[in-house]
């Protein structure tokens, strides 16, 4: 790829996540189609498609703020962008307990370029609604912007909606969960490269992975679980994964201290409810909470996470016992259910740059730092991390949008 046009293409879309969705959501968003499904009989993973999207090349440019964006304080041109297709994907896979069900997520590719394509998997952050899912193609869903701009530069885009959204919105989510982020990405990718002999896309067996928060967590479960299990499959080229809570019982002792309102404070106690469930605790939640906080979750409305407003301050929000059990490292329990979703002791073999704001309050940085540390100490060579200095977790996107392209580049 050009590298000036693919300056242009990275610093105008940073500058869009900058400004919000403003010029995003006033824009069409599909050429209208039919809406069925293709049924497929003869994959082992893909179960159907359906086309949710078909944008030209013109009104993909035009989505991208009109003929022209402030660059280096002058204006440049986009130029170049093909259009692109998007697919709702429904494939096999394993719940929690290791069940057959079926789960979805969207696939985006290019159109009228030539070439065999890179394959990129994109690991979405947190969401609380359907409307989030990439399967969706909604406007605020990561695949309408960030899916579309990765499927621009020419690769081929996999993002699964994680078990409890999409095709599976009829079950919980299992929040930060790494084994069904991972199986859930990893058969997805594998839908993914059915779809695509199905569609005659011609991939070039480079395989890329990325994701920002929860989806920074899945990336590296799923570049963990690709290495270990299905690299007769595929071999990850590079890898960013972003802001995530790898080292899940650092963090969590990082935030039990923490006497002030913390930002992250719902998304940790949804972790707290997911790990109760999933590994069987069934503690009451007057174990975890004080009142009249625990009585208030467990009545709260039907959704995901938490959807109700809580205290902000964990001195306040959790039980004395419950945060000495961690502070103490007597709680094994919950520990042992923290050290088997955390994703930094091990040691990856492709090329792997973590991403983060180190002012981040909402993922603290001190995760990318213990698994930088951690993954280094494990004898890992293609281990970098990249800091980004001063900004906090959603300050941090653009700069995270660019380095993941210009990362990537390197090598394409």
């Amino acid at each position: 790829m050009h590298m000036k046009n693919f300056t242009r293409k990275v610093l105008s879309f940073a500058f869009l996540l900058c400004w919000g969705l403003v010029l995003l959501t006033g824009c069409t968003k599909i050429v209208e189609t039919d809406q069925i499904p293709q049924i497929f009989t003869d994959t082992k993973y893909l179960v159907s498609a359906t086309l949710v999207a078909d944008i030209s090349a013109e009104n993909l440019t035009n989505r991208y703020g009109g003929e022209y964006l402030p660059l280096d304080n002058e204006l440049e041109a986009i130029q170049g962008l093909p259009g692109i297709k998007v697919y709702k994907l429904v494939y096999k896979t394993k719940d929690a307990d290791g069940n057959d069900i079926t789960a979805s997520g969207a696939f985006l590719y290019p159109i009228n370029t030539s070439g065999a394509k890179p394959l990129l998997s994109y690991q979405h952050g947190t969401i609380t609604t359907e409307a989030g899912a990439p399967s969706s193609y909604g406007t605020s869903a990561d695949s309408f912007i960030g899916g579309t701009f990765l499927a621009s530069l020419g690769y081929v885009v996999s993002m699964p909606d994680y078990l409890g959204y999409g095709e599976n919105a009829a079950a919980d989510h299992p929040y930060e969960h790494r084994a069904t982020l991972a199986s859930a990405s990893l058969d997805m990718l594998r839908a993914s490269k059915e779809f695509s002999a199905k569609q005659n896309i011609e991939l070039n067996n480079q395989l890329f992975l990325t994701g920002y928060s929860e989806g920074g967590s899945a990336t590296t479960a799923l570049h963990q679980l690709i290495e270990s299990s299905a690299s007769s499959e595929f071999t990850i080229t590079a890898s960013t994964p972003a802001a995530g809570a790898y080292d899940k019982i650092t963090f969590a002792k990082n935030i039990t201290v923490k006497d002030k309102p913390m930002l992250n404070i719902k998304n940790y106690s949804w972790v707290i409810l997911t790990y109760n469930k999933l590994y069987g605790l069934n503690r009451p939640l007057t174990y975890y909470f004080n009142e009249p906080y625990a009585t208030n979750i467990a009545n709260q409305p039907e959704g995901e996470g938490i959807t109700i407003d809580i205290e902000q301050n964990p001195t306040k929000l959790f039980t004395a016992e419950f945060r000495n059990g961690l502070l103490n490292d007597t709680d094994t329990e919950f520990l042992n259910a923290l050290r088997d979703n955390s994703t930094f002791d091990w040691k990856p073999n492709a090329p792997l740059r973590l991403i983060h704001g180190t002012a981040d309050e909402f993922v603290l940085f001190v995760n990318s730092q213990s698994a930088f540390d951690k993954m280094t100490a494990n004898g890992a060579t293609n281990v970098t991390l990249f800091p980004i200095n001063g900004t906090g977790h959603f300050e941090s996107v653009p700069a995270y949008v660019i380095e993941v392209s210009k990362y990537f580049d390197t090598f394409r």
